[in-house]
């Protein structure tokens, strides 16, 4: 994998759930790691559905295989593009839900499927 490609910073985050002192679970998300991706638009459609219409993107993301990020799941999120604190101005986030994983080589690279919905 060239380096070069991996161009965009993005966060994967992962759905923790506590409970508050009342006993009521409350969701919030864990950044599992921060790192550089390379980040390739494939689709977009908007469709007509309960009397509203709803706008997706589907975006793939390239990412260097890693221990932090080898059990990444759907059930986990994408944050693009990911800044830190310090950089101004901040960009716009967009989150971005985990469709498929797949290797690519051997624990070279991760091929990550992604939604996002605009709304």
């Amino acid at each position: 994998m060239r380096a070069g490609t991996l161009d965009s910073r993005v966060a994967l985050q992962r759905r923790t759930t506590t409970l508050s002192s009342s006993g009521s679970p409350s969701d919030s998300w864990t950044t599992l790691a921060e790192v550089w991706a390379a980040v390739d638009p494939l689709t977009g459609d908007e469709r007509s559905a309960a009397e509203q219409w709803i706008a997706r993107e589907q975006v793939r993301f390239t990412i260097r295989w890693s221990e932090d990020v080898q059990d990444l799941s759907p059930l986990d999120r994408i944050v693009f593009p990911f800044s830190d604190a310090a950089s101004s101005p901040a960009p716009t986030r967009s989150i971005y839900d985990v469709m498929v994983v797949n290797d690519r080589g051997r624990r070279d690279s991760m091929i990550v499927l992604a939604a996002r919905r605009a709304g």
